[in-house]
């Protein structure tokens, strides 16, 4: 028969004694946890907090400038839960992949942002299915209008227009009939 051995230490704040679990991690102590519970050192936190609001204003503030795209990708989730748009978790990982492409409408490769295709205040959700890389400029300019009415505002002119990316990357020729259709919004589904 096997022994368990459960470890449990006594709080130098409150002196209650408690389970391992109810400490944080703490490399430099002997047994790895902190000498305070959680609750206690919550506290203690909370009351930091009050002490030298400056101070936490200048660490949020430092740590937005060294993590740029952590603070985007939060106010990105902020926005959709405002906008009531189904949450899903991306992560940093995720978004280097999306932003290793180039722009999903032009084909660009300079100012890279992330887009939503379908756009949060339109009932997109903030999911990788819905997130593609744009450059500024496309960005800016959709705003938030479905792809397709982007487009037919942009492309009203289709002669002036060299190429457009499709969704599968192919290159869209205005001097092909086929082609300058798709790009006059004339196509749809049944046609193809």
């Amino acid at each position: 028969m096997s022994k368990i051995s459960v470890y449990a230490k006594h709080c130098s704040k409150c002196y209650v004694l408690m389970f391992a679990t109810d400490y944080g991690k703490d490399p430099r102590s002997s047994d790895g946890l902190r000498s305070s519970c959680r609750s206690c050192q919550n506290e203690v936190n909370l009351l930091s907090k009050k002490k030298y609001p400056e101070r936490q204003r200048q660490y949020r503030s430092l740590y937005i400038k060294r993590n740029p795209e952590f603070h985007r990708a939060k106010e990105k989730r902020r926005r959709a839960r405002l906008k009531g748009a189904s949450l899903y978790r991306v992560t940093k990982l995720d978004l280097a992949k999306i932003l290793r492409n180039p722009c999903f409408y032009c084909g660009s490769t300079i100012r890279m942002t992330i887009d939503h295709v379908i756009p949060l205040s339109r009932g997109g959700s903030h999911s990788i299915g819905n997130l593609v890389a744009a450059c500024k400029a496309c960005n800016s300019q959709k705003r938030q209008r479905f792809v397709t009415e982007w487009n037919k505002e942009r492309f009203s002119h289709a002669e002036a227009v060299p190429s457009l990316r499709t969704s599968l990357g192919d290159t869209l020729d205005p001097q092909e009939p086929r082609h300058l259709s798709i790009l006059q919004g004339k196509e749809t589904n049944k046609n193809r």
